[in-house]
């Protein structure tokens, strides 16, 4: 079973801390105000050891409602409730609130300590644990055991145990793995050591050596050391109290609120798409509502949004919180004077809502659901671009192995377009990749009305431009190379020599335009390599119709471009066997030699001959030219 976090809850004064002290031999109260006054003002933890579950970890927290925002802190991460009501008091304000609070919080199992049970009759403990089943009906501790017992005497701890034990038993395990985050309760300095933290961990591991960083701020540390029930151990694990000792930060730079996480995982947000329950009917908020919001040990004001009516909300804080869907929090009052509500995060980093524009109401709902591939596809419909693995990972806290099996799911079912180089991955929402598609065909089609003897297309330099403007971002080379594949599978797109073309596009000359590309053709052809000018020619064909004949020409590589000048394919490809003939008999010969080989002038031989050197023929030694 799971290491288990047991919370204490309860109105001031019914004897939480005395309790804690008598079942486990530890005082929680270690400030002197607080002997003083006998309340408790801070948190305070101790361990039990049971017979046969691990040892638990407890948190004692104060009852004072002015002390509430500090039994919220403690009261982050628990997974057992013990319930603390005095017989001489019986049900109190506070013991109401608290009892609101974990359930809120969807804490699942606990015990109800019937405390002081030495100062009254048993009809008044009778009256009284009538009173706290009154209470409890209809919540997650309506069959949960009440304990008669007095911290004072000692009278029923050892049947308390027993129940806390047999509760711990049958506690919702959480699972142990996943990304280390544990929100700080407590900051100080040790001589010799340097800043210590203490909290309980929510999820994950942190292992001596481990990296880590400490948001919302993101600054990063090193655990140096880690002691668990104040012992030495290697590592802290889901569910267990722990002091971490961090290298790289001081004391001013961490404290109660923060968040100590695994790197590159977790990434502070402004504001939630959140599932509230309001306690009271008349506690429900109209749009921008003000509320008082706790997450874990963090504490912040904030706004709520109404998204449908009902239940769900955005909510938009005045501080940058740490948190995972699923995380619960609870909604004070601004005054806090009072329990609101409380819920589920279901998006940590959602669209701001703009009067509902932007509002996919049916992708919120399935965030409800446990489903990652779900996470992952509205992940990607939100970004309106191609997201990283790492940015993914980031957004929605989790590993890169369940974001890219949820990728490969999405893949093959038709909801993501999935880029993978051998470098990275990346990847985006079908819609947006459809959308792409149908900016590029609008791209390319007007390239082939405007250019339609040419048989290219948009060449592949203005196609990443294009891409890169549509979707945001500058994709890296290798992520361009494997969406350019996608492009051309030929479903909507063929690649044509470098260029992006419609599937199935092939020019079609009429009997009109085949004649003037093959008059144009035989005025270069005939020149040999003393070709006319472009100008020239052109100027003795005449009209657009010529232009883009040219155009053709050269796309398709029966015309070739020189310094300026245009030479026929066939020409070059003679001039190559007459070079190679030439030079195999003589070894080397100058330009003065080759010219006549070629039957030019040196206006043309040198600008040929240095398109034979870089295309690999021939290799220039001074004066003269060689076979490479």
């Amino acid at each position: 079973m799971n290491h288990i976090i047991l919370g204490t809850a309860g109105h001031i004064d019914h004897g939480k801390t005395s309790l804690v002290k008598a079942l486990t031999g530890i005082d929680t109260d270690t400030l002197e105000e607080e002997k003083r006054r006998g309340i408790s003002i801070n948190l305070g933890f101790a361990w039990l050891d049971l017979p046969g579950v691990p040892r638990i970890g407890v948190v004692d927290v104060p009852g004072h409602m002015r002390f509430i925002r500090t039994m919220l802190a403690g009261a982050a991460g628990i997974d057992l409730a013990l319930l603390v009501v005095a017989a001489d008091d019986s049900v109190m304000p506070q013991t109401r609130e608290h009892y609101d609070i974990l359930r809120l919080l969807n804490i699942r199992k606990g015990v109800i300590a019937l405390n002081k049970i030495d100062l009254v009759s048993p009809d008044v403990a009778d009256l009284a644990e009538e009173e706290v089943r009154d209470l409890l009906k209809g919540g997650f501790l309506e069959n949960a055991p009440i304990v008669r017992v007095s911290a004072t005497t000692g009278q029923g701890l050892a049947e308390l145990k027993k129940a806390i034990a047999e509760a711990a038993l049958v506690a919702p395990d959480r699972p142990e793995a996943g990304l280390f985050r544990m929100p700080v309760d407590r900051s100080f300095t040790v001589a010799g050591f340097g800043t210590v933290v203490t909290g309980t961990v929510f999820s994950g591991r942190a292992v001596k050596g481990d990296k880590a960083v400490i948001l919302p701020e993101g600054i990063p540390c090193e655990v140096r050391g880690i002691q668990v029930h104040k012992q030495d151990a290697a590592e802290a694990i889901r569910g267990q109290r722990a002091a971490l000792n961090l290298h790289g930060i001081s004391l001013d730079q961490v404290g109660r609120g923060d968040t100590l996480c695994a790197e590159g995982f977790f990434s502070p947000t402004f504001m939630a798409d959140c599932r509230v329950e309001f306690l009271r009917k008349e506690a429900a908020l109209s749009a921008g509502g003000r509320v008082q919001f706790y997450l874990g040990t963090a504490e912040t004001p904030a706004r709520l949004y109404p998204l449908d009516g009902e239940r769900l909300y955005q909510v938009r804080f005045d501080r940058e919180i740490v948190s995972v869907k699923g995380d619960r929090f609870i909604l004070r009052d601004p005054g806090l004077t009072r329990t609101l509500g409380g819920g589920e995060i279901l998006d940590v980093h959602p669209q701001k809502h703009r009067k509902k524009r932007n509002l996919d109401l049916e992708g919120i709902r399935r965030l409800e659901q446990d489903d990652v591939t779900a996470r992952v596809e509205l992940e990607l419909r939100k970004s309106g671009g191609a997201l990283s693995l790492g940015d993914l990972c980031a957004r929605l806290t989790l590993a890169p192995e369940a974001v890219r099996r949820a990728l490969d799911s999405l893949n093959q079912e038709g909801g993501a377009v999935a880029l993978a180089s051998a470098k990275e991955s990346a990847a985006m929402a079908m819609p947006r990749y459809a959308g792409l598609v149908a900016a590029l065909k609008k791209e390319v089609s007007a390239f082939h009305s405007a250019h339609p003897l040419l048989p290219g297309g948009v060449n592949k330099a203005e196609v990443r431009q294009k891409i890169d403007a549509f979707l945001g971002k500058t994709l890296s080379e290798g992520l361009f190379q494997k969406l350019w594949e996608k492009l051309t599978d030929k479903k909507d797109f063929e690649e044509s020599a470098g260029t992006l073309i419609g599937t199935g596009w092939r020019v079609k000359l009429t009997a009109e335009d085949q004649k003037l590309q093959e008059s144009l053709y035989r005025a270069f052809h005939q020149a040999g390599f003393s070709p006319p000018g472009e100008a020239e020619v052109m100027k003795s064909m005449g009209g657009k119709g010529a232009s883009q004949a040219l155009e053709a020409l050269k796309k398709s590589g029966r015309l070739v471009t020189i310094e300026g000048m245009l030479f026929s394919d066939e020409t070059l490809a003679l001039g190559k066997k007459l070079l190679t003939d030439c030079l195999k008999a003589k070894k080397s010969a100058p330009v003065t030699e080759l010219k006549e080989v070629l039957k030019t002038t040196r206006k043309y031989a040198i600008p040929v001959l240095n398109y034979y050197e870089a295309k690999g023929l021939l290799i220039r030694r001074g004066d003269l030219r060689v076979l490479a």
